[in-house]
């Protein structure tokens, strides 16, 4: 039983990192659209090139992650990035919808 349940939680991992993965293409893939194509006169980028190229960023860059007590955690999160990052977004997303009108 406990194979079974290994097996089960390897599954759901790698199907979260895959979703994860085609999730990070997709919006590389439209932003990528929306500024480099338009800004710089760059050529398109198809979806299986946005998660190769996604994918050689993740390996060639430094990416850890250290795991801070709860409490910092939480006021790290809301302080720092919930707010500016939530701005941020929107403000881009704001700005390439009104770029294409």
């Amino acid at each position: 039983m406990k194979y079974m349940a290994f097996v089960g939680d390897l599954l759901v991992f790698v199907g979260l990192v895959s979703v994860s993965i085609l999730l990070n293409a997709l919006v590389f893939q439209l932003l990528w659209g929306w500024y480099a194509v338009r800004i710089f006169e760059l050529s398109p980028r198809s979806f299986p090139e946005s998660i190769a190229i996604m994918l050689i960023v993740g390996f060639l860059t430094k990416q850890y992650l250290t795991v801070p007590d709860e409490k910092k955690l939480r006021s790290y999160a809301e302080k720092v990035l919930i707010g500016p990052l939530t701005f941020l977004i929107s403000g881009a997303l704001f700005y390439a919808a009104l770029s294409f009108f």
